[in-house]
């Protein structure tokens, strides 16, 4: 896949979004909800506003005739979702979620 798009006009928090952008995956979203809470603008990926398909296809121009652009977003979003939300940390809160309700059944 070269470019994930995701222009919707609502969403919480995309997991497709999360997906792609861990991928490595270069994204275009519109700025709506949950979204600019995982896609850095410019950085990470591009936001357009909803319901704007002229912006939506200039955001899509940009990266597919900067390849280079295209390349670092997609690396960059991969930096910072994995933290955020790679398998080590889904663990990781399952294991806590698991400690607390034992918790609870032993007090």
């Amino acid at each position: 896949m070269d470019v994930f798009v995701l222009p919707s006009l609502w969403e919480g928090l995309p997991l497709s979004l999360v997906l792609a952008m861990g991928a490595g995956v270069p994204v275009v979203a519109t700025a709506v909800a949950g979204v600019p809470e995982v896609v850095e603008d410019g950085r990470t990926g591009l936001l357009v506003p909803p319901a704007d398909a002229a912006a939506l296809g200039a955001a899509l121009t940009r990266l597919f005739t900067d390849d280079a652009s295209a390349q670092r977003m997609g690396h960059d979003a991969r930096a910072a979702v994995l933290p955020r939300f790679g398998i080590d940390r889904y663990v990781d809160s399952i294991v806590g979620l698991y400690d607390r309700l034992l918790e609870r059944e032993v007090a």
